[in-house]
């Protein structure tokens, strides 16, 4: 890979994080509501069926609203990580040594990049 490659790799790798650690925040304050509300679903919470609880759950007027916007929120950081998803599996199809990576037992595209673009490979 050659260097220019390695920048554009890297930043875009490094943006995709950035947004995967605010939807994570995002999720974490989605699953404190629905506790203070007695709801424990862990996992489950983020399947179409639970989630639907979660739209429907009781809730005050300000909490109702933080909900309503963590969940906007949610949904718009999930579609600008779709993109960056697919172009950092892009890339790392075309990195030979990210293809080696992935022969690996549970190492995908994302991790292998990753590795790649931090060891210098």
């Amino acid at each position: 890979m050659r260097p220019a490659e390695r920048g554009r790799s890297a930043a875009t790798l490094l943006h995709r994080y950035k947004l995967v650690i605010l939807r994570a925040r995002v999720k974490n304050e989605l699953q404190h509501l629905c506790l203070n509300q007695g709801v424990q679903r862990k996992r489950k919470l983020w399947s179409k069926a639970d989630s639907r609880c979660l739209r429907e759950l009781s809730l005050r007027r300000w909490a109702g609203r933080r909900r309503d916007d963590l969940l906007r929120l949610m949904a718009m950081l999930d579609q600008q990580i779709v993109p960056l998803d697919e172009a950092v599996k892009a890339e790392a199809q075309r990195d030979k040594m990210a293809r080696l990576l992935q022969t690996q037992p549970g190492v995908g595209p994302i991790t292998a990049l990753a590795y790649v673009l931090t060891m210098g490979m």
